[in-house]
């Protein structure tokens, strides 16, 4: 992975399905847009990924979810 293409931070929202406030309104929590991986290729976050990027967002999502209750 060379970096990380970041969508949004700081914003006072509420957790999906909860009134509880989100990670990103106190600054813990980020919203990720693209990757961009070492050998230069971007795999860009959205809702329907080519199939040949689907497997890597959905291994992240994953991995990210479980702590992060997205």
């Amino acid at each position: 992975l060379k970096s990380v293409g970041q969508a949004s931070a700081f914003v006072c929202r509420p957790r999906h399905g909860t009134g509880k406030l989100s990670e990103h309104a106190f600054g813990n929590a980020l919203d990720i847009a693209s990757f961009t991986l070492s050998d230069g290729r971007k795999i860009d976050v959205g809702p329907a990924p080519p199939e040949k990027d689907a497997k890597f967002l959905n291994t992240v999502r994953k991995a990210a979810c479980g702590p992060f209750k997205t």
